[in-house]
């Protein structure tokens, strides 16, 4: 007895009408297209199931870890973005001939629609498994488009705008206090006015609200944006000292 469920998504499709007045069908021979159509057959019995409702809009209050909670609104902004549309939902193998051995090549596929479904079900433990689920979209992409086909280009694109996101959370994240006085300490103990000339041009830079009227520089509740900026000044000023004895 055959145990396997028939897609609804499928069983709609207008196998009659593919089979007759898809473009390349229309030249084959009758032999052709009824090999076609088998295969057709073939592999949508095999298909997974495909989403049967739209995606609901964001919602802030789904029940989720708080580090997999922080990252939602990135990947669901993805998700509705055109340039990302390749990705957006499972890959419908039946909708040309050059798809059908799509599920034989991917062993694990995954869609931001996966992504999206499984954070706001609470089935993510963590934010490294979000990122597991999102790697495996775009490895899966390359394995079966080749590195330099342009769906993998596209991939590629979506990779670094999701990299650009995060990198933009965790820059705003406030540094431990710990961290911080470490940091403090040290700049505390400097005399050198090149380094602290330094350190204050960073700062009015990129938080020049730091710096009252009497250019005292406030360094409490500091974002990792800046922290990271003036770690690289303090760890080149220790360097140039080590060098000087």
């Amino acid at each position: 007895m055959c145990t396997r469920q028939w897609n609804p998504k499928i069983e709609s499709f207008p196998i009659i009408d593919w089979v007759f007045h898809y473009p390349l069908m229309a030249a084959k021979s009758p032999a052709a297209r009824i090999e076609e159509y088998v295969q057709f057959i073939d592999r949508a019995l095999d298909h997974p199931p495909l989403p049967s409702e739209e995606l609901l809009p964001f919602d802030e209050h789904a029940a989720m870890v708080p580090e997999v909670r922080e990252l939602y609104p990135i990947i669901y902004e993805l998700y509705t973005l055109d340039f990302a549309a390749l990705f957006r939902n499972p890959v419908y193998a039946l909708s040309e001939p050059g798809l059908y051995s799509y599920y034989e090549y991917i062993a694990e596929p995954r869609s931001l629609r996966d992504v999206v479904d499984k954070m706001t079900s609470s089935r993510y433990s963590s934010a490294r498994q979000v990122h597991d689920d999102l790697n495996l979209i775009w490895k899966n992409c390359a394995q079966y488009n080749g590195e330099d086909n342009e769906v993998t280009q596209t991939a590629r694109k979506c990779e670094a705008w999701i990299r650009t996101k995060i990198q933009q959370l965790e820059d705003q994240a406030i540094v431990p206090h710990e961290l911080l006085q470490d940091f403090t300490d040290y700049v505390e103990q400097q005399g050198d006015h090149v380094f602290m000339s330094q350190l204050q041009m960073v700062i009015t830079k990129h938080a020049p609200e730091r710096i009252d009227a009497e250019n005292d520089v406030s360094l409490e509740n500091m974002n990792y944006g800046l922290f990271r900026r003036l770690q690289e000044l303090m760890e080149a000023h220790k360097a140039r000292s080590h060098r000087s004895y």
